[in-house]
C-alpha cells in the first residue's frame, strides 16, 4: 500500500493539533484541508448564533 500522507503545516500549529486534524479527517473520509475548512466554518456559525442569541455583535 502506498503512503499518501503529505506533510503540511500552518505556522503556530503544534504537531499534536495537526495530528488530530489528520485523524479526524481520515475518520470521516475527507482530506485534512476539507475537514479543517468545515470545522472552522461550523465554529464560526456557532459563534455567530451565540452572539445573535445574546444580543451582542
Amino acid at each position: 500500500m502506498e503512503d499518501t500522507t503529505k506533510i503540511w503545516g500552518i505556522r503556530g500549529m503544534s504537531a499534536d493539533v495537526r495530528q488530530a486534524v489528520i485523524t479526524q479527517s481520515q475518520k470521516q473520509g475527507m482530506k485534512a484541508g476539507e475537514w479543517l475548512t468545515l470545522a472552522i466554518l461550523e465554529k464560526n456559525q456557532t459563534g455567530q448564533k451565540r452572539r445573535e442569541n445574546s444580543g451582542g455583535f
